[in-house]
């Protein structure tokens, strides 16, 4: 298969794109693979049948055995030439993309030559060693089953992360063992790379939506950029099919020529993510919590609205666009709650604050304008039911699930008891 090893770029929810572009192609050449090799299980039963052969042959002398025995020494002997020579010519590009996000798949593409000018390598396996905070299904391996001199191949492994962070990959191996599947010949890359894994987005019920309609979209006041405002910012000279509706009458008469009126864009509204765990607060809550400062992030910035952060250890000021979504997601993919209870202060912010927590505490975040509790289901469409495993809520002490709280109570089933028998239908029983 032929494939152009470029950058990727995804289509988020709601139309948001994110930026993953992949990272440049690492040079294998430098340092040098590791080479190594071992002895499988059924190469070591074959080395002991090899044996027992040898010996019956020394014993009785016969000629069979003796050709029996040569045949075995040649299939290993053809094992390490063929297989070990064909894959110690082997070198490979891996192209990672710079961010994921977590329950979506992250696709690793690999480019695979070899510097032998006559044997190919079979069968081989390239594995990742994945390691940082972040962690991904593992077990994503890329199969491929020929790499012919002078004819580059490309494979592909995908992973689905589980766990927000950065992802890192510092060593890959390629492993074949071809052709017997008596021992197994490995290179080891040392190829350092990592990735940044971004919160889940999740779905916000009506009710998790009210916080961000009860704050508005716009400001009042105009930007000096032209736009489709209300307010007007300057003026120029009249073009064919302008309306008449936009001259300005006094400059014009002023000037001795007509000009008309430009508009000013809104200036777009200055809005907050105030985010605070407690240091009691779990791994599930932790990540409620940066999941939905993620999913406003996005739908504000969709909005055309200037979003910034403001967290235990990170402030990043407002603005507008898709580099400041990308920045602030990134900010929260790596953001680690204070081991400690740290007030975050948002009374000197300008603009509309909403404090994101697991559980509305004021004296955690002082000055926020809204709040909203990431541990009430309520919150979420379908009361959290559809929550990334990483996010749903934990079984709570004694084995109870937090929707048995919300559900219903019901009257205990009482079996009604058997009618008694009569006398005229035990007779006819006997």
């Amino acid at each position: 298969m032929t494939r152009s090893a470029i950058g990727i770029e995804s289509s988020g929810a709601y139309g948001f794109r994110e930026d993953v572009s992949a990272s440049p192609p690492a040079d294998v050449d430098r340092p040098a693979p590791k080479r190594s090799s071992g002895l499988l299980r059924a190469g070591f039963v074959y080395a002991v049948v090899t044996v027992f052969v040898a010996i019956g042959a020394v014993n009785s002398q016969n000629n069979l055995l003796f050709i029996v025995f040569g045949l075995l020494v040649g299939c290993v002997l053809a094992s390490g030439v063929i297989g070990g020579s064909g894959i110690m010519g082997v070198r490979i590009t891996r192209v990672l993309p710079s961010v994921a996000r977590v329950g979506q798949p992250l696709s690793i593409r690999y480019r695979l030559t070899t510097r032998n000018r006559v044997l190919p390598a079979c069968a081989l396996i390239v594995q990742e060693s994945p390691a940082g905070s972040a962690r991904a299904e593992p077990n994503a391996l890329a199969f491929l089953d020929v790499v012919r001199p002078r004819r580059p191949v490309e494979g592909e492994s995908v992973w689905t992360p589980t766990h927000r962070g950065l992802l890192e990959f510092p060593l890959l191996s390629v492993r074949s063992r071809f052709p017997f599947g008596l021992t197994e010949k490995r290179l080891r890359f040392d190829l350092p790379a990592s990735v940044r894994v971004r919160p889940p987005r999740v779905k916000l019920s009506a009710r998790g939506h009210a916080v961000v309609r009860r704050l508005g979209s716009t400001g009042a006041t105009a930007s000096r950029r032209p736009g489709p405002g209300d307010e007007f910012v300057a003026i120029r000279e009249y073009a064919p099919g302008d309306s008449t509706r936009r001259i300005a009458w006094k400059p014009t008469a002023r000037l001795g020529a007509p000009v008309v009126r430009l508009p000013g864009a809104p200036m777009p509204r200055r809005a907050w993510v105030a985010l605070a765990t407690p240091p009691n607060a779990t791994s599930p809550s932790v990540e409620r919590a940066v999941a939905v400062a993620g999913t406003l992030i996005e739908d504000w910035v969709r909005d055309g609205q200037a979003v910034g952060l403001l967290a235990p250890g990170v402030r990043i000021e407002p603005a507008v666009g898709r580099a400041q979504a990308s920045r602030l997601l990134d900010a929260l993919a790596v953001w680690q709650p204070p081991g400690e209870g740290v007030v975050v202060d948002a009374g000197a912010c300008r603009g509309a604050v909403v404090a994101v927590q697991p559980a509305a505490d004021p004296a955690r975040i002082r000055g926020a304008d809204a709040t909203i509790e990431s541990d009430d289901p309520g919150i979420y469409e379908g009361a959290g039911v559809e929550l990334p495993a990483g996010l749903a809520f934990e079984a709570e002490a004694g084995g109870t699930r937090w929707w048995a709280k919300w559900r219903p109570a019901r009257a205990p089933s009482v079996k009604a008891p058997a009618p008694a028998r009569t006398d005229a239908q035990a007779g006819a029983d006997s």
